[in-house]
């Protein structure tokens, strides 16, 4: 969350300092059943997301419907 505020050439200079780092790791290649859970876990978490932004936007769109239907008419 913290990385997220900061300025877009911050966000830059560390993401390249970090890859650079990695690259110098010495790390065995990953196996196609160590993939494919990387993968699983990685929807599950995109589809967690997307239920909490229909969630909040249905949520939001009923407010808005509540909010109008309590408007006076004149």
């Amino acid at each position: 969350e913290a990385f997220n505020q900061l300025p877009e050439i911050e966000k830059h200079a560390i993401a390249s300092e970090i890859i650079k780092q990695v690259a110098l790791l010495d790390i065995p290649p990953l196996t196609d059943e160590a993939l494919t859970e990387i993968a699983d876990a990685l929807f599950v978490e995109y589809d967690k997301m997307e239920t909490k932004v229909h969630h909040t936007d249905t949520y939001n769109d009923h407010m808005a419907d509540i909010s109008k239907s309590h408007i006076p008419h004149t």
